[in-house]
């Protein structure tokens, strides 16, 4: 049995081709250009779901009319309110989250321990020379600041040293915590 097709069935299936054809060019220049491309950016994750005021924030520019711009303005308030509660609940639970110390950081505290006691040990020469100072004659005094002005340099790097890693470690949370302050969303005006 021989299979011809006769004009019909070919306008029929080209017809069908270009339909075909016609949608995917569609599904090309209508698809969303952020939900298809997954290029890393360099960014943290997202620790605070901010969605909702996102959301709230393209209606509010479609708002025409006064009824629909204030309530543009009232769901704009209740969005940021809710990124609000979600960011205070996640602080919250960074907060409660303690890690055990590990081995490394065990070396760090005792290290922190012994620069403050060095701390203390400097603070207390840096006492001794400006009672050294003032009761020094004017021949000495130029040598006694000179090691006076040494001494409060090295006391003044061992305390930025010392703060900051503290600063660093034990805030509430740890690390966790001090990743949601910075990525803390900016409010909205509108209250």
């Amino acid at each position: 049995m021989t299979f011809s097709l006769k004009g019909r069935h070919w306008i029929v299936i080209f017809s069908l081709l270009g339909l075909i054809g016609l949608g995917f060019v569609g599904l090309v220049f209508t698809r969303d250009e952020t939900a298809t491309t997954n290029k890393p950016t360099g960014r943290r994750p997202q620790l605070v779901n901010t969605s909702a005021v996102q959301t709230a924030r393209q209606l509010a520019a479609t708002a025409s009319g006064r009824d629909e711009q204030r309530l543009a303005r009232q769901a704009l308030k209740s969005a940021d309110h809710a990124v609000d509660l979600a960011f205070a609940t996640a602080l919250r639970e960074a907060a409660q989250q303690r890690e055990e110390p590990t081995p490394e950081t065990r070396e760090l505290f005792d290290r922190v321990k012994k620069t403050e006691v060095v701390v203390k040990t400097e603070q207390d020469q840096i006492d001794q020379l400006k009672k050294q100072l003032a009761a020094a004659p004017a021949s000495r005094q130029d040598s006694i600041q000179q090691h006076l002005n040494l001494a409060q340099l090295g006391d003044n790097l061992l305390r930025t040293q010392t703060s900051s890693f503290w600063h660093a470690f034990l805030l509430p949370g740890s690390i966790l915590s001090s990743r949601l302050v910075q990525k803390r969303p900016v409010r909205s005006r509108c209250r």
